[in-house]
């Protein structure tokens, strides 16, 4: 995985590629959200992981995350 290796704006590109071709692709809203969260962009982590969580109200995952971007984006 690109993230893994530090390819962080690749990644980006990926996740919002397999996005443009399915907007509903919750797993790519959240991949979206982890690099984002790498990259300290917080408040962009949030709004991806809460993309996943309206397609699937049910992603843990997404959740998860999302609670700990909102925590970290409000310090």
């Amino acid at each position: 995985m690109l993230e893994n290796l530090g390819r962080y704006e690749e990644a980006l590109e990926v996740f919002n590629k397999a996005i443009e071709i399915n907007s509903n692709d919750e797993h790519a809203f959240s991949r979206k959200g982890d690099v984002l969260e790498d990259l300290g962009r917080y408040k962009e982590a949030l709004e991806a992981f809460n993309k996943a969580i309206k397609i699937n109200s049910n992603d843990e995952y997404a959740f998860s995350r999302r609670v700990m971007c909102w925590k970290i984006s409000e310090i």
